[in-house]
């Protein structure tokens, strides 16, 4: 092999080898892009996979603590309407207890026979009152309670039903007002409630 020969052959190796090492760190270089891209694309999905483990760990407690805030409310309730249950028992035993004749229990009949004849519209009015009150509450006595300017005739009956106060009706049976105790205070059991209510939301921190 002449010098010639000699030195085109060295050319094309050389060449040759320069094209084989450009590849090679072509390749390394995709190489390593690509490995940082799947490093990056690992890290982004773990990331995510964090954050949605996290969200949903986040919401199952929401629950938790909602499930237990509503049983903590709903014991309350039940707490709150046993207690007003048993002050109303009591009052209305407390009431229905006072002696008949007595001037607590005639002041209070006279008080709520002046508001259910003020109610009623009617002129013919069926009163009924408890039997102990029979003998207090009498026409004539009713008569003195009627609104200024108005008369009406009255049939008075003893219910025993009644514990106290009493339930006038028209004798069409198109009017009536029920301001016997137990009537009175289921009326006023709304507004403890309403009352009770508005505390709650007073102090309700959200």
């Amino acid at each position: 092999m002449d010098d010639q020969e000699k030195r085109l052959k060295e050319e094309i190796l050389g060449d040759a080898r320069e094209k084989a090492e450009r590849v090679v760190a072509r390749a390394k270089t995709d190489a390593a892009t690509a490995l940082k891209r799947a490093k990056t694309l690992n890290e982004r999905r773990r990331t995510k996979a964090l954050e949605q483990t996290r969200a949903e760990a986040e919401h199952h407690a929401e629950n938790i603590l909602s499930g237990i805030w509503n049983e903590q409310r709903k014991m309350w309730l039940v707490r709150r309407e046993e207690v007003i249950q048993k002050f109303l028992k009591g009052l209305l035993d407390e009431l229905a207890a006072c002696p008949a004749n007595s001037p607590e229990r005639v002041a209070s009949l006279s008080t709520l026979a002046s508001e259910a004849l003020a109610a009623m519209p009617s002129d013919e009015l069926l009163v009924a009152v408890a039997s102990a009150d029979r003998s207090t509450v009498t026409p004539e006595w009713l008569a003195e309670r009627l609104p200024s300017g108005r008369n009406a005739h009255f049939i008075v009956q003893a219910d025993p039903a009644i514990g106290g106060g009493m339930r006038v009706a028209s004798a069409d049976g198109r009017f009536a007002y029920d301001n016997t105790f137990a009537g009175r205070l289921a009326r006023l059991e709304e507004g403890f409630r309403r009352i009770l209510a508005d505390c709650d939301r007073e102090g309700h921190v959200d």
